[in-house]
């Protein structure tokens, strides 16, 4: 949802529109400017929340700026007025049912989504890593490569160096008069200032916005979103102006006006062009060049095809009538590869948990302890010696089964595979599943498969005989594997049947 930002850039282009140029039709540029904040709402609320609070911020100062301007024309009023009341009707329109549905629908989450105690409010920045780097975190970047897809550096979130500081500051300086300067620097300089987040002993501006409803699921940290973005727009004004002083004469900048009615500003001479443009290039390049230098250490960015396990290649789009997947690794232990198979099967069959807050133990309900179960033996690390499997442990596994409604358990072979998909404890979760269910899987397009499970009779098996079972090397070869499962079967009692 941090990812694709590409909303807000556009959304200050329209408001551009509305408040400064002034030249297309008021309605459509209202209109455009609803349907982008109805986008960002689809893409993520969290960085439309944080968008609104920066332009609140951004559009108050320009109030006063226009109510302190006797040359602000009724016209110029008239022209916003219309332009703000028809992105609002528009928004409305299409968010009214959204976000109900969001706040108050069946399926909403209530309170802080990532669970009491969760500390969001408190993951900020911290002021000297904007000029410093913070240092690489070992253990951030093994657990990325071992849960995500994201296989490059953990670099800082924050960076943005001492090159960028010193334009953006130097230009603020010299040409402190430009409006646009200085409404975007104290704009991006809020937004540093409510990043910071909550600190335990000392005040932050945070602190006036957390308690309000909803502000607790804020992650403050991003509303460097915002500066980022007010980076960019200084970054382009102060290498206008450096260019424009360069220049001098009567050109400037391609004006939108000029261009509606035929003016055509003089052309500098070649050399002066030349000089103008260099001058550009070297101010934009002390700025981005330490920075692009650092984030280069996660170049190039790169994506890679989806490669299915055999069997949600095969076997899952054969599938009919209604089912529901319980698929390894489960999707509700930050190992979520199970849902992009699932995806790219066209949603073909229902899956069992998800990520995101929705799969939060806390969450969970009845089913948790067999979720918790699930979870750690999903992405448990590599042994040479089988995890050991209790009674109660498959009672939980089997009860979060019969919540879930799950029709199908599918342990994929995950050999050849990404790293993030790998499943080492096969041995484990073969006895597991096979005493929770009672029945022996099959071996069906490299994946063992139990179906039926939402018909299956409740069974119990004595605790040694699961220790026995489940004893061995954590992996092997499938027909130590199935020995295993055998094992199981042959010790299991049916104790009663599924009403």
């Amino acid at each position: 949802m941090v990812s694709m930002a590409a909303m807000p850039p556009l959304i200050v282009a329209c408001l551009d529109e509305i408040l400064i140029r002034q030249v297309r039709r008021p309605i459509l540029t209202g209109v455009l400017l609803g349907l982008l904040v109805a986008l960002q709402f689809f893409v993520g609320t969290e960085l439309l929340v944080i968008s609104v609070i920066a332009l609140t911020f951004g559009l108050g100062l320009v109030a006063l700026v226009a109510l302190r301007n006797r040359a602000t024309s009724m016209r110029s009023l008239h022209y916003a007025g219309v332009a703000l009341a028809s992105a609002l009707v528009t928004a409305s329109v299409l968010l009214s049912y959204p976000l109900w549905f969001a706040l108050a629908g069946p399926a909403h989450l209530s309170g802080p989504v990532w669970g009491a105690g969760a500390p969001t409010s408190y993951v900020g920045t911290v002021f000297k890593n904007f000029l410093e780097p913070a240092p690489a975190i070992p253990i951030v970047g093994t657990l990325t490569h071992r849960y995500g897809g994201y296989q490059a550096p953990v670099l800082s979130g924050q960076y943005i160096g001492f090159g960028m500081a010193a334009v953006l500051v130097g230009g603020l300086v010299v040409w402190r008069r430009d409006a646009r300067i200085c409404l975007f620097a104290v704009v991006g300089a809020a937004s540093i200032a409510l990043s910071l987040g909550l600190h335990s002993h000392n005040w932050t501006p945070w602190r006036l916005f957390v308690r309000a409803p909803l502000m607790e699921n804020i992650i403050p940290s991003r509303f460097l979103m915002v500066t980022y973005l007010c980076a960019a727009v200084l970054l382009g004004l102060v290498v206008d102006h450096a260019r424009s002083m360069v220049i001098g004469g009567r050109y400037r900048p391609a004006d939108p006006v000029a261009a509606a009615s035929g003016i055509e500003a003089a052309s500098p001479r070649p050399l002066r062009r030349a000089i103008a443009t260099f001058i550009g290039v070297t101010v934009a390049s002390a700025a981005l060049v330490p920075w692009a230098s650092y984030f280069s250490a996660g170049m190039p960015l790169t994506v890679q095809v989806v490669r299915l396990p055999t069997w949600f290649a095969k076997v899952a789009p054969t599938l009919r009538g209604h089912h529901v997947v319980l698929a390894f690794p489960v999707p509700f232990a930050s190992m979520q590869s199970a849902m992009t198979w699932q995806a790219v099967d066209k949603m073909s069959f229902s899956m069992a948990g998800g990520g995101g807050p929705g799969g939060l133990i806390a969450r969970a309900g009845p089913e948790a302890a067999g979720q918790t179960v699930l979870g750690d033996l999903s992405t448990a690390d590599p042994s040479p010696a089988a995890a050991v499997v209790s009674q109660v442990e498959v009672d939980a596994v089997r009860k979060a089964l019969r919540g879930w409604r799950v029709t199908t358990v599918v342990l994929p072979d995950t050999t050849g595979l990404q790293s993030y998909v790998q499943v080492y404890q096969i041995r484990s979760i073969i006895v597991l599943i096979t005493a929770a269910t009672g029945r022996l899987p099959i071996r069906q397009a490299d994946a063992w498969v139990w179906q039926g499970v939402d018909k299956l009779p409740s069974v119990s098996i004595p605790r040694a005989a699961l220790a026995t079972c489940g004893s061995g090397p954590s992996n092997g070869t499938a027909t130590s594997i199935y020995r295993a499962a055998e094992c199981v079967v042959a010790n299991v009692t049916t104790t009663r049947h599924n009403p």
